[in-house]
Order: C-alpha cells, then structure tokens, then sequence
C-alpha cells in the first residue's frame, strides 16, 4: 500500500490544477531514457536545450567501488554558455527523466529547465532539479527528494497571480502519527524567487488549495478503520493551520483520533551512527502534545 498522496488521490485538485490559465505558451514535458535506448537525446523549446547523454559513474569506494549507467546532462539557456550538471547522488538514471523546457511567468524573458528522475527503492524518490538565470547567469537549483510519482506537466499556476507554482509534498508526516499507508503527506508549494526555490506554503494566496486538502483528510480523520486515522488526523491540523485555522484543526483532530498508532519520539541530541543515543529520546504525554510540536517544528504554527 502506498501512502494518501494529495496530488495523486484528490479529483477536486486535479480540476483545480487543469483549470489554471497557462503561464506560458506550449511548454515542453517529455518523459525520456537515454540509457534505456542507448543514444543521446536532445530537447529544444523557447530558445533552452538540453542534452542527455549515456555514460557511466563510479559509486562506492575500494572493493565496493563499482560502475553504474548515468547520464551526462548539459543545458543551455538563451545567452549563455552551456552549463553541465554535476549529478544527482539520489537520482538512478536508468529509469529515465521527465524534462521540462518553459517559462514560469508571461513576464519571463527566459525559460527554465526541470528535470526530474528516480532514485529507485521502496517509499523513495522523486528528484527535482532546475536550471535557471540567476543574477545573469545559468544556475542549478535542487529540491529535496519526495516519496511518489514524477510530475506529468510542467507547473501550473495555481493561486491565479501568473506565476507557476511547484507543488510537492511535506514527506515529515510519512510514518509520524501512523503507518505509511496511513500516513498523508501535506501539500508543499514552492516558487523560484530571489534566484532560489522557496517554500511559499504558509502564503494566504494557497488557503484554496489547502482548504481541498483539508477536506479530503477531515472525512479521513471522523471515521476510524483498520490502519487507524490518526495520520488523516494530524495531516488534516496541518491543511487548517495553512489556512490561519490552527486551533480549529488541533481541536478537530484531538476530538476525533481514536488510535494514536504511534507518536514522534525526535532526538534530543545528535544522532550517533544515524541512530539516537539510549535514553536521549523525547516522549509526549499524547496525542495532542506530539501533534502541537510537530506543527510547531515544522513550520505549522508560530
């Protein structure tokens, strides 16, 4: 079983999303394996190109050093020198890319380019890297890896102020409250701003958004079944807190929980060998106090 997935599970936003005027004309989204066709695959749209070419990396060191099939990438922007990618340690090429080549905004006078790949294994990860002007020059910009499916579009505009929108998903929620079937990773929305990626989530212009999230996860959460409800639960808090509604989605949530299948235990002090040191965790008294501070270390509430 896979978790609740908002961009995957919830019809309303998919018409949500569909709906939004394009941002540019035609922009290009194509799903591609260089390695699996064993040749160099070139795309172009809006004056961008990129270039994908099979080669091979070393990983590993001394006896476990071995040889793996990657994938060269070089991007080119209008006006600027072609830009090589180093590569992404998360992402196994063999599975392919979905490159996209397209504007944010109407306004743009240049495109940017996304690439995102696979890191192969279970409950793991859709990469994302972006090449974009920044101060002048061709940057690589990177978000951190979710658990799910790639993209099948290129951004949307999703709040109706012209620019697209990166939507991908809080992944802390994964196993916090409740198994990962039961768990449902909040919506996270990101822009490219300043020439950086930034988390805009907590923006009032995505109460829209979050409220469809909410919904969903509220019906989730008022009813009970095997796996439990307390993920829909906590996830459902979260949606409300995005929308300034805090203390009515704890309040909701404390209510309705019916079986904690269990709570954050977070680390005290550094972890030793990825591990916490005996005794050196932290335990809540329930529910209501785990959820408070999850929301709270995660940027929910103040």
């Amino acid at each position: 079983m896979t978790p609740h997935r908002f961009l995957a599970a919830l019809p309303l936003a998919a018409v949500l999303l569909g709906a939004a005027a394009p941002v540019a004309a035609k922009p290009l989204w194509r799903a591609v394996n260089p390695i699996q066709k064993q040749r160099i695959v070139t795309l172009r749209g809006d004056l961008a190109e990129v270039r994908l070419e099979p080669t091979t990396r070393s990983i590993g060191e001394g006896e476990d050093k071995d040889e793996i099939a990657a994938l060269h990438i070089a991007v080119t922007l209008p006006g600027q020198p072609v830009l090589e990618l180093p590569p992404d340690e998360m992402r196994m090429d063999v599975h392919g890319l979905h490159v996209g080549i397209g504007k944010l905004s109407p306004r743009d006078a240049v495109p940017v380019v996304i690439l995102e790949g696979y890191s192969g294994g279970m409950h793991c990860c859709a990469t994302f890297q972006m090449v974009a002007t920044v101060d002048g020059k061709a940057r690589m910009l990177a978000l951190p890896g979710i658990d799910g499916d790639l993209d099948d579009a290129f951004p949307k505009d999703i709040d109706g102020d012209g620019t697209a929108d990166i939507v991908r998903a809080d992944d802390s929620f994964l196993y916090a409250f409740a198994s990962y079937a039961a768990s449902w990773a909040v919506p996270a929305v990101y822009n490219l701003r300043g020439g950086a990626l930034v988390d805009v989530s907590a923006e009032p212009r995505f109460a829209r958004l979050y409220g469809t999230f909410a919904a969903q996860t509220r019906r989730y959460c008022a009813k009970s079944d095997e796996a439990g409800n307390s993920g829909a639960c906590a996830s459902y808090a979260a949606a409300m807190a995005r929308q300034g509604k805090a203390e009515e989605g704890i309040a909701f949530a404390v209510a309705h929980v019916r079986q904690a299948d269990w709570l954050p235990e977070p680390c005290t002090v550094a972890l030793v060998d990825d591990a916490c040191p005996e005794g050196k965790s932290r335990s809540f008294s329930g529910f209501e106090q785990a959820l408070r501070w999850f929301l709270k270390e995660h940027g929910y509430i103040a």
